[in-house]
């Protein structure tokens, strides 16, 4: 979430708008090694981590854990909220948003929810008795009370619509910094630092290893394509905070190739880069895909892209010949990959038109005054009940 916040208010304070950043020092299971005492700059922009109760560290539940409890974050929100004209509530189901919609509202100060496909039927299915006592008794009043609700795109805000709410929804797409792959690490770079890999066709995925991204599809499809490219590697980046890889490596293991997969979990900003200029093709199997900024960053460096049909931007940058589209079948996958895999020309064109569509739809500068209109609405619309008592 801080990656977005730094290039969404980064671009917005570079159109002259004033804007605070603040969040938990929690980072999926793990504690940031951050300043707790004044603000920390991250990028073009400066965030304020505010340390989670230690109470919550010692609770062997790693679902309560991510929660994120900190009552040092819920007395700063109730004692400056009222200082903003609006504020930007990134993520559902977590502490900070919950305190944050909770000081807006006794503040009267307008705030906009960006759910991040926490609101996607599949994706509500996992821990879902929680998450249905969760929303009842806290995040569909948050929900309700929010100016408005902001959608990635078209495709998630229809998946939303089992959980209606009283706000109004906004549909306006996440982008990428176009400065950030500028100049990225010349090609060769991560197989240079992973000699092992180095004469290897490196099958690649970025992102939480999680049951909603289709990886034991990816998983048995790719047992299919090696039987077939004695080369091929998959080489898997993410973390895992459910456990998942495990169902994963066993799958791997079943189909013979465990040995042919890495799990590299979390890496370096520069180590991604590395990595994805250096894969050979990019796949994103989800079972449901609200947006996918992973991908995006993929075609921002030149790696051609497999992707789900069942993505929400699936029809859109498949109309853009910008990736290659599957039907979520391990044979169909297998198909896709080793088209890709086997024709040059079809792997330069989907790089070609990919970094095209990023560099005219998905970037910050493109789309930073989108969100500055929607915010200026929800702040009109709120001065106009104000005054009407």
């Amino acid at each position: 979430m801080v990656e977005l916040a730094n290039g969404l208010c980064g671009q917005q304070e570079q159109l002259g708008h004033d804007v605070t950043v603040v969040a938990t020092n929690l980072d999926g299971a793990n504690l940031l090694e951050v300043s707790l005492d004044k603000p920390v700059s991250v990028g073009n922009i400066d965030v304020s981590y505010f340390p989670v109760d230690g109470w919550v560290n010692r609770i062997p539940v790693p679902m309560i854990r991510r929660f994120a409890v900190s009552s040092r974050l819920d007395g700063w929100l109730r004692e400056h909220v009222s200082d903003f004209d609006i504020v930007h509530v990134h993520a559902i189901y977590l502490y900070p948003s919950l305190v944050a919609c909770a000081a807006c509202r006794r503040a009267k100060i307008p705030y906009v929810i960006s759910p991040y496909g926490n609101l996607d039927p599949v994706t509500h299915l996992h821990h879902r008795l929680i998450k249905e006592i969760y929303l009842a008794a806290f995040e569909r009043r948050d929900l309700n009370g929010a100016a408005a609700i902001h959608f990635m795109s078209r495709g998630e805000q229809s998946l939303a619509k089992g959980f209606a709410t009283s706000a109004r929804t906004e549909v306006i797409n996440l982008g990428l910094p176009p400065e950030k792959f500028v100049s990225l690490p010349n090609k060769g770079t991560f197989r240079a630092r992973h000699p092992e890999l180095a004469s290897k066709r490196l099958i690649m995925y970025l992102g939480r290893i999680s049951y909603s991204k289709g990886l034991d599809l990816l998983a048995t499809a790719f047992g299919l394509l090696a039987k077939r490219h004695s080369d091929a590697h998959l080489l898997l980046i993410g973390p895992d905070y459910e456990g998942y890889g495990k169902l994963v490596s066993r799958v791997l293991s079943e189909q013979g190739v465990e040995e042919r997969a890495t799990f590299m979990g979390m890496v370096t900003e520069e180590e991604k880069l590395s990595a994805l200029v250096d894969a050979d093709v990019f796949v994103l199997t989800s079972y449901t895909e609200g947006f996918g900024l992973a991908m995006l960053e993929a075609m921002a460096c030149g790696a051609p892209v497999v992707l789900s049909d069942q993505a929400s931007l699936a029809p859109e940058l498949a109309a853009a010949d910008a990736v290659l589209t599957t039907e979520l079948r391990p044979e169909a996958i297998a198909e896709a990959v080793e088209r890709v895999l086997s024709d040059d020309a079809e792997a330069e064109r989907l790089t070609r038109n990919g970094r095209v569509l990023v560099a005219k739809r998905f970037t910050w500068p493109a789309l930073a005054g989108k969100f500055l209109d929607l915010y200026q609405e929800c702040v009109a619309r709120a001065e106009a009940k104000a005054a009407r008592g």
